[in-house]
């Protein structure tokens, strides 16, 4: 890595500002910089609108004074200036909703990493860091990765990609993605058979339905009684002998016994005439 510090413009907001301190910070540490010369070797690198900035405070307090603060209370002044509340605010709310998308696990991780690097005080602990990770991981993934315990956040991102890896080749994120595909396609699948239900209780009758027909059963019984008989031209059953006749109804085929019709005559309730 180079020790010269990477120019800072002031133009990119909290998440420029948040990059700049994180990269200047590793260069003050590689190049073993003095805690007193910390504050002078990074303002040398502010251009633009940062440099004003910068002029302004040197004015204020004096170039001695400026450049003598302890780091601490820079990266505070920086935070005031170029990191107003309400864009940190959307940073941090990022960062507790970060969730895996998918199968897309390096885009997870990568945005992982770098949100975590620029809000230190989220998960200022390795476990807070694993905790983390791990709840926005996809579910059938979290849940593995919770049981082996990890006490490491390097070993439980490479517990992830191992049973990311596995999933995909089962095809399981696609078998997961299609089954709530075809839920949102139907939202009223699960509803179909109780729609069905009430519509089918509030049915109108229909009124042109025919008829049931009316077997004479003992026209049946008699046919079953001889049905090695020969079949009679005449009145098309199987007997022997002369034709059967039913001596209430007359209708030829079985007997009075086995009748079902009603020889009951009706009343007639006709047309009646005036008497002239």
């Amino acid at each position: 890595m180079s020790c010269k510090p990477k120019d800072f413009y002031g133009n990119d907001g909290a998440i420029g500002l948040l990059r700049w301190l994180d990269k200047i910070q590793a260069v003050l540490r590689i190049s073993d910089c003095l805690e007193t010369h910390k504050v002078r070797y990074a303002a040398n690198s502010f251009q633009g609108k940062a440099l004003n900035w910068w002029n302004n405070q040197i004015q204020a307090r004096g170039i001695d004074e400026a450049e003598s603060m302890e780091w601490e209370e820079f990266k505070a002044l920086l935070l005031e200036e170029y990191c107003p509340i309400n864009e940190l605010q959307k940073l941090e709310n990022e960062f507790w909703h970060l969730t895996m998308k998918g199968a897309d696990l390096m885009a997870y991780n990568d945005r992982f990493h770098e949100l975590s690097s620029l809000l230190p005080h989220m998960v200022n602990s390795e476990a807070r860091k694993i905790e983390r990770y791990i709840w926005g991981l996809a579910p059938q993934i979290g849940s593995m990765v919770t049981a082996s315990r990890p006490t490491t956040l390097k070993s439980a991102i490479l517990l992830a990609g191992q049973l990311r890896d596995h999933l995909v080749r089962t095809n399981a994120f696609e078998n997961k993605n299609s089954g709530e595909k075809r839920k949102l396609d139907n939202p009223n699948t699960s509803n179909h058979s109780n729609q069905t239900n009430h519509s089918n209780h509030f049915k109108k009758p229909n009124n042109n339905k025919k008829p049931a027909t009316v077997r004479n059963y003992g026209a049946v019984n008699q046919e079953r009684k001889n049905q090695h008989a020969p079949k009679c031209a005449k009145c098309n059953f199987f007997h022997f002998g002369t034709c059967l006749v039913c001596t209430k109804c007359g209708k030829p085929g079985h007997q009075a016994n086995n009748c079902r019709s009603n020889p009951t005559p009706r009343a007639c309730y006709g047309y009646k005439t005036k008497k002239p």
